[in-house]
């Protein structure tokens, strides 16, 4: 009977192994501004965030939005530093294979937005990852909108028609509950292994 209930704890352990999806997506171009009151001239950036694709939902005017569950910048000759102010990507698509991928802040400021004629990609589901896009970048409403990082606020100055890139990368990651019942399968392997 123990063997049994080991054995059945083992298969649902991993048996059951849904997961998440967890997308990593980059943003790159340059630009030039302040962070935390000091000035940089222009420089290559990238912006690297984290988002997890369970918690996709539609802006009010009816496009795909996903949350960051971390975003961090890297600007060239400065360094590395934390976006700690909420931002989300979302996917703005006419109908004409004209893709807009823009990162804002979570309630609506456009920061980065990036076009891209891309006729693979008429629309994006958010739910995986897609071929890099380049394009033309513009950065804007950074002043207006208190983007916190862990050196200051980091403010970009309006930026309009310069090279950028958006690419994704896609890794799943298994579920909490999932781990957990791992976790007691395992347990149980180790003490009938005592007795």
């Amino acid at each position: 009977m123990v063997n049994a209930a080991l054995a059945l704890s083992v298969v649902l352990a991993f048996g059951s192994a849904a997961s998440a999806s967890e997308l990593a997506m980059t943003y790159t171009g340059s630009g030039s501004g302040t962070l935390n009151g000091v000035a940089f001239s222009k420089s290559d950036f990238t912006i690297t965030v984290s988002a997890n694709t369970a918690n996709r939902g539609q802006t009010v005017s009816g496009y795909n939005c996903l949350p960051h569950d971390s975003a961090a910048v890297t600007i060239a000759g400065l360094g590395t530093y934390n976006i700690v102010t909420p931002t989300r990507t979302i996917e703005e698509n006419s109908g004409n294979n004209l893709s807009v991928m823009a990162f804002e802040l979570n309630w609506g400021y456009d920061l980065i937005a990036i076009e891209s004629l891309s006729p693979q990609l008429p629309k994006w589901d958010m739910l995986e990852s897609i071929p890099t896009l380049t394009g033309t970048g513009e950065l804007i409403q950074w002043a207006g909108g208190n983007v916190n990082t862990s050196a200051g606020v980091l403010v970009f100055n309006n930026a309009f028609g310069f090279s950028s890139t958006f690419d994704t990368g896609y890794k799943a990651v298994p579920e909490p509950a999932s781990l957990s019942l791992l976790a007691c399968g395992t347990l149980a392997l180790l003490t009938r292994k005592r007795k």
